[in-house]
């Protein structure tokens, strides 16, 4: 496995004691993934902006893939998940709409923010592309406005950004999805449920447990900027999967080193309710410090990190924030990706969907349901009209 979960603080006899009933794979795992269509979606278009136009898990995941893998898109991406007109008309002044590609992905729940905003940039000249269902509305749309639908089959859309909803957006961009999905697989593969004690089902059950002990909330704390795309993923998957009848935990998502400046002062002496789950790499371009100046700071001279790198630094940071943590006695848990790469990028996103599902389970709430979503999805419709 290309990154490791390290749990702090909560006993293995803990962990093991969550016993789940035999399940079968979830479809999000088994539905697979049209990359050849995916492909041919993409493949010979000459855009130099694409606009992704989306709400919920689809497009929560493209953003944290392709924030991981930004250097090596092609194209200006712009994300759109609001029909605010401030930030629409902005963007129509920043881009040449004849240069300009919209990919748009709703919700399964409905598509209405998602058609006012494309419909915005389609009737300035921007060209379509969409990712949804049979005999949808966005569907229907997009065959109206000539442009190109990518069928996506019915998978709750928190658990389908590893499929076309996704992947074709991010191909869009540039990126190769192919070795994105590989890893995908791979972790679904060894987190099934035939494998009834795996790293996400463990972190699943330490987070139950931790719930059990009061720590009502948890910090997620990203230490690289390539994974900050990470935080809103995380947090949709624990809510919107698990938190149902009372049950389930507050999910946070901080960037550090900069919460040391802040968000440490509550996480370290506020309230402990609590704890802190870091996200981290190993992987950093190597670029050593040479400073000239042999100032001092607090008795050190500036030229002594000379031999040494930023991503030592970073790592003291992480490390310090760490030592405190153990310090007082809080529980927390480290999911460290050894590499950075398409395969690794894939694996975590596959892994965190497993997360939620196990959390879900662990707690006897149903995974795929959102019930309180849809309520207010309905009546934000009734509202517009």
């Amino acid at each position: 496995m290309s990154f490791s979960v390290e749990i702090d603080h909560v006993s293995s006899h803990e962990r093991s004691v969550q016993r789940l009933p035999r399940q079968n794979e979830p479809r999000f795992s088994k539905r697979g993934a049209d990359l050849d269509r995916v492909g041919e979606i993409s493949d010979g278009r000459d855009h130099g902006h694409l606009v992704v136009v989306g709400r919920g898990g689809a497009v929560t995941t493209f953003r944290a893939l392709y924030y991981s893998l930004i250097e090596e898109a092609d194209v200006d991406v712009r994300l759109v998940t609001t029909v605010e007109p401030d930030y629409l008309r902005r963007l129509s002044r920043e881009l040449d709409m004849g240069e300009t590609l919209v990919c748009a992905v709703p919700s399964l729940e409905s598509p209405i923010g998602v058609l006012e905003a494309a419909d915005f940039f389609v009737g300035k000249g921007a060209d379509l592309v969409t990712v949804s269902g049979e005999e949808s509305s966005l569907g229907d749309y997009c065959s109206e406005m000539d442009g190109e639908n990518l069928e996506a089959k019915d998978v709750p859309d928190r658990f389908s950004g590893l499929t076309e909803s996704g992947l074709a957006p991010l191909a869009l961009a540039g990126i190769n999805p192919l070795e994105v999905r590989h890893g995908a697989e791979q972790m679904y593969t060894q987190v099934s449920p035939e494998n009834q004690y795996n790293p996400a089902l463990n972190l699943a059950s330490a987070l139950h447990s931790l719930d059990d002990q009061g720590y009502a909330e948890i910090m997620t704390c990203i230490y690289s900027t390539r994974l900050y795309g990470f935080g809103p993923l995380i947090k949709q998957l624990m809510h919107e999967t698990v938190c149902k009848h009372q049950k389930g935990q507050t999910f946070h998502a901080e960037h550090g080193p900069e919460l040391h400046r802040h968000t440490a002062q509550r996480l370290l002496g506020g309230h402990p309710d609590i704890a802190p789950l870091f996200l981290s790499t190993d992987t950093h371009e190597e670029v050593k410090h040479s400073f000239s100046s042999d100032i001092e700071v607090d008795g050190h001279s500036l030229q002594s990190l000379n031999d040494r790198t930023l991503g030592d630094s970073l790592d003291a940071e992480l490390n310090a924030m760490r030592s405190e943590v153990e310090d007082v006695g809080r529980p927390s848990a480290h999911i460290e990706l050894k590499t950075l790469s398409h395969q690794s990028i894939g694996k975590l996103a596959a892994f965190l969907q497993y997360l939620a599902y196990y959390s879900a389970l662990i707690r006897d709430v149903a995974p795929f349901t959102q019930p309180d979503v849809e309520s207010l999805q309905r009546q934000s419709l009734e509202n517009r009209f």
